[in-house]
């Protein structure tokens, strides 16, 4: 299975990267293929040929779960997601 990790960090992209690098080694090691894109870095990221969405975005504040507004127009230019099979993480600002 093609699988996409698709990121958007809100200030320090270590800690969430961290956490997409251990996502796609394990995904990898149980023979997936994964592919990782900064969405805040690359503009030309296209979904279609990807099985499997993974979603990563960083908190909003260090007390909240909420992502950055920007990401959802973001992900409506990415293309076209509906149909795929996906999931979302969020990671705590520190």
């Amino acid at each position: 299975m093609r699988v996409a990790i698709l990121l958007y960090p809100a200030s320090a992209p270590e800690g969430l990267r961290t956490l997409a690098k251990g996502l796609a080694d394990g995904l990898q090691a149980n023979g997936h293929q994964v592919d990782t894109f900064d969405l805040k870095l690359e503009d030309s990221v296209r979904v279609g040929i990807y099985d499997y969405i993974c979603i990563g975005a960083s908190g909003a504040s260090a007390f909240s779960g909420k992502i950055d507004p920007a990401l959802t127009r973001r992900l409506d230019s990415i293309g076209s997601l509906s149909g795929k099979r996906c999931f979302a993480f969020v990671r705590k600002q520190m």
